[in-house]
């Protein structure tokens, strides 16, 4: 008997309870990067969610609907593999007992977040240490957050699946008008929407004619601190709108306190905008600039809009950066995750 490498497509079941951000771009961009596997979605957002990538979408509710709805779907689609997106999907597919493999992709683990007290830490912790008992492989991000991952459970697979840009790479050029500092992603305590407000005001005091914007939505609260620093802020945006409106940024600035690696540093580099970026774990390894403090970030804003020589030095880290993370790398570290955890049987040939 023969042997040929024409092996069925295995069954890929993504699961995520995120609405909105950079997560269900992410589970899109999985599902696109590996056509060789069929690959199905629970999600609470169908429409948010590119339907020519998936051979199946299902809307999926929270709390005990969630799991009931995990359950059914896995003994009617088969999977070979539940692969699990954050926190909330991640709970949810592991306390299942679904009886196939389950990767579990945090995009950030809640107790790496220093704006919470260390009792919430500790407690999140714990969770994500007893939930580890039922992974069959962690998809990490950043080496930061596979280090995490195997101090909640060493002899768990923690594979490095690097991000790619959502968007399409273009060398655009710096936008004609007064200059323009951005940030993309959820309005929230994660990308700390206040530090990035407290550094709009340093600059504008000081060079009144650069103007802020915030690409996305959430916490209203959160929300009107920015608005009361003169924040645009521009609602959700998608595809090409959210290119359009990070290609219209001189700058791009990213203030979060954690991540696991933000997809919106990379789109911004893959259509040439200079990145500054707030030093945190998950950014320790790449060749962007970080900066400590807000005086320090806004020091290093009115530098890249007042300065082409050093705006070119930024766009130069950030194709050092897409060097290493980008659709080749990510299709390939993918395949062997899934491989690892359900090879594709060999399909056998008569001699």
């Amino acid at each position: 008997m023969g042997e040929s490498s024409d092996a069925p497509a295995r069954r890929i079941l993504h699961v995520t309870q995120c609405r909105g951000g950079g997560v269900p771009r992410a589970v899109d961009m999985l599902a696109a990067v590996d056509p060789d596997d069929a690959h199905l979605l629970l999600t609470p957002e169908p429409h948010a969610h590119d339907a020519a990538v998936f051979t199946e979408i299902r809307p999926l509710g929270d709390g005990l609907d969630a799991v009931r709805t995990v359950r059914r779907a896995v003994r009617e689609l088969r999977p070979d593999v539940v692969h699990a997106h954050s926190s909330w999907a991640g709970m949810t597919a592991r306390v299942a007992g679904l009886g196939v493999p389950v990767v579990y992709q945090p995009h950030a683990f809640v107790f790496d977040g220093q704006t919470r007290r260390p009792a919430v830490r500790a407690g999140f912790r714990a969770v994500e240490s007893v939930l580890a008992r039922r992974t069959a492989a962690f998809v990490v991000l950043t080496p930061h957050e596979q280090r995490l991952a195997r101090s909640l459970r060493a002899r768990v697979p923690a594979v490095l699946v690097p991000n790619r840009p959502s968007v399409e790479r273009a060398a655009t050029v710096a936008p004609a008008g007064p200059p323009v500092v951005a940030m993309v992603g959820r309005i929230s305590p994660q990308k700390d929407p206040a530090f990035f407000a407290r550094v709009a005001r340093d600059v504008t005091a000081r060079r009144p004619d650069v103007s802020f914007v915030w690409i996305g939505d959430g916490d209203p609260t959160l929300s009107a601190g920015l608005s009361a620093a003169g924040v645009r802020i521009t609602g959700w945006v998608r595809g090409p709108a959210l290119a359009d409106e990070l290609s219209a940024a001189t700058v791009y600035f990213h203030s979060a306190n954690y991540e696991g690696f933000p997809l919106s540093v990379l789109d911004a580099a893959a259509l040439d905008r200079p990145v500054v970026a707030r030093r945190i774990d998950a950014l320790a390894d790449s060749p962007l600039h970080l900066f400590d403090t807000e005086a320090a970030c806004a020091d290093a804003v009115l530098r890249a809009v007042s300065d082409p020589g050093y705006r070119a030095e930024l766009q130069a880290a950030g194709e050092l950066l897409l060097a290493g993370m980008n659709s080749t790398t990510m299709a390939a570290a993918l395949t062997g995750l899934y491989d690892t955890v359900a090879p594709r049987p060999l399909v056998r040939t008569a001699p």
